[in-house]
């Protein structure tokens, strides 16, 4: 984003939220945040998690370095339950992640496509909690080509394109 911002890329896709007052920005996909952990773990058997599970467990935090933005908003879902996440460590990315949760260091939260077969992926209920990708443009780039592109992408990712709420005016 801070390329796009500069003037050094046309245009960004990356993981929202994205909030600039000189970027234009949509999203084009979502999904939805899992819980995984180690099979034979005692919430393996529940048929989805609720934040009050998570009260006290140990987790493991993927890409928290960065995407800070992303860990606030985890934060505050479970803030907004009474909960503080029992973070025990932190990885680079999903991968690590799910690689400690097999090691049995603890739980993860990763965006469902992360999620192996090696573990258990359940979905955490509310499912208010998602990863959102989206792709950002500068306000004053308006070439033809970038627009071409924009409308092809969007046309192509989502059902129903629109520009993502979290843009400041």
């Amino acid at each position: 984003a801070q390329e796009v911002v500069k003037g050094t890329l046309h245009a960004g896709l990356g993981y929202l939220p994205v909030v600039h007052p000189d970027l234009h920005v949509y999203q084009i996909a979502e999904e939805p945040i899992v819980v995984c952990m180690p099979k034979g773990h005692p919430l393996a058997v529940k048929p989805s998690i609720q934040p009050k599970d998570l009260e006290g467990q140990p987790i493991i935090a993927a890409s928290r370095d960065t995407f800070p933005i992303l860990h606030g908003q985890i934060d505050e879902f479970f803030e907004d339950f009474g909960i503080k996440l029992n973070l025990v460590a932190d990885a680079y990315g999903p991968h690590e992640a799910i690689t400690m949760v097999e090691q049995k260091v603890g739980l993860c939260l990763v965006a469902a496509c992360n999620a192996r077969s090696s573990i258990i992926s359940k979905i955490l209920l509310p499912q208010t909690l998602k990863r959102r990708c989206g792709l950002f443009v500068r306000d004053d780039n308006r070439h033809p080509a970038l627009k071409v592109f924009i409308d092809l992408l969007l046309e192509r990712t989502t059902p129903h394109p629109h520009e993502y709420s979290q843009r400041k005016k």
